[in-house]
């Protein structure tokens, strides 16, 4: 950066009278500052206008050593004041063809700046932030899984909360309409964060879409000892094409159900897995999976259960429905099932999230006499790379109790 400043105590306080900055000697951004701050001493009279440009925001995060989405080119500008104790900020901000307005008003109060507004987006195109279309992530979703270099599932870094004790905020958010050009089509988002004394809740956040809402609160308690707690409801979510862009390798399509029902405390992810408690239910109706998974496991079962319906990428599956308890982050499955037109599959599953273990049998039922020799299977050991056996038949119903016996779906 590069600019001139005017100093002076010319009204009996050191301050900045006026001052203009610029970058300069780079081509990643272009960034413009000018105002003031007349009172250093007291924190006060600032007036300060900023506009920044970034035309390869991917570029500049590799340059600063951070993995960036392909976004487009970003435009912002924003001009802050304060006088007397009392907080404006205004803001715009471009993303490709994506637009938002923020604005906030507050007060400063024993050094805490307390603030609340409204953050407004008529148009949201996921594509500007590096969202893959449709036909993209399926072809990368289609990419055998490559093993993670990192030894644990959960990491034991801190995450760092306790700058949520910095200040109060109270935000609206409004987004109009999102073009996501496929069938994840969500139509609006609306939510509201309160955040005031180090707790933060997000309470309603409501996605609407075309055949239904999905609902999310979320609180943390930003204490010497976080605590956290997430409520999820969601009807006819098409959940895949979405979770394929933040996860490449993502085994869900389909119309999905979810009831999640969590709390949980801890300084790290590790922590928050370790002492995880609640109720996880997911339902999927026409869902469809990469086949690649039914080989992923070394065993063949998955693929007997599937259809071979849309040619040799994908299998089918009519219905799944996982319920789940967690208690000290230990998972049990309540209700384990799956149906495909040819096999239904019953099971149990137990996920120590604390060692990362998991111990589960899967039991196939046949439809037709053709798939009279299919073994049961079972998965054992760690979460990241189970061992996976066939069992006999007799040990897996033990396994699974009355499961077994269940109707088809």
């Amino acid at each position: 950066l590069q600019g001139n400043a005017e100093i002076s105590d010319i009204d009996g306080s050191w301050g900045i009278e006026k001052f203009e900055l610029a970058s300069s000697q780079t081509s990643l951004y272009k960034i413009a500052m000018q105002g003031g701050y007349d009172d250093l001493k007291n924190n006060n009279l600032i007036n300060i206008h900023v506009n920044l440009e970034i035309d390869d925001p991917a570029a500049l995060g590799t340059a600063l050593g951070v993995k960036l989405p392909a976004m487009k080119t970003y435009r912002g500008q924003g001009h802050l004041t304060n006088n007397n104790d009392v907080i404006v900020y205004k803001g715009v901000m471009t993303v490709g063809k994506s637009a938002s307005t923020t604005t906030l008003h507050g007060h400063t109060r024993r050094g805490k700046p307390t603030l609340s507004g409204d953050f407004s987006v008529p148009l949201l195109d996921l594509t500007d932030f590096g969202f893959l279309l449709e036909e993209e992530a399926d072809a990368e979703i289609l990419a055998t899984p490559e093993p993670s270099a990192e030894d644990n599932l959960f990491s034991s870094e801190p995450m760092p909360v306790g700058f949520l004790n910095d200040l109060d905020l109270d935000l609206e958010i409004n987004i109009d309409e999102i073009e996501s050009y496929g069938k994840a089509s969500i139509d609006s988002v609306v939510g509201h964060i309160n955040l005031k004394n180090g707790v933060l809740k997000v309470d309603p956040l409501r996605f609407v879409y075309a055949s239904g809402n999905m609902d999310v609160i979320f609180n943390l308690q930003a204490t010497e000892m976080p605590a956290y707690t997430l409520k999820v409801v969601a009807d006819d979510l098409i959940l895949g094409p979405m979770l394929a862009q933040a996860e490449k390798n993502t085994a869900i399509d389909g119309r999905t159900n979810i009831l999640l029902d969590l709390t949980s405390s801890g300084q790290s992810a590790h922590q928050l897995a370790s002492s995880l408690n609640g109720r996880i239910n997911i339902e999927f109706e026409n869902a469809r999976i990469p086949k690649l998974y039914a080989d992923y496991l070394s065993v063949d079962v998955f693929g007997w259960a599937l259809s071979t319906s849309t040619g040799e990428k994908y299998v089918n599956l009519n219905c799944v429905v996982a319920d789940f308890t967690a208690d000290k982050g230990e998972l049990k499955s309540k209700v384990l099932l799956a149906d495909g037109p040819n096999l239904s599959l019953g099971g149990r599953l137990d996920l120590d999230l604390r060692n990362e273990t998991i111990d589960a049998v899967i039991l196939p039922k046949q439809k037709r006499r053709l798939f009279s020799q299919i073994n049961p299977v079972s998965l054992s050991g760690p979460i990241r790379k189970p061992r996976v056996v066939a069992v006999p038949a007799k040990a897996a119903i033990q396994e699974i109790g009355m499961l077994a016996l269940s109707p088809t779906i």
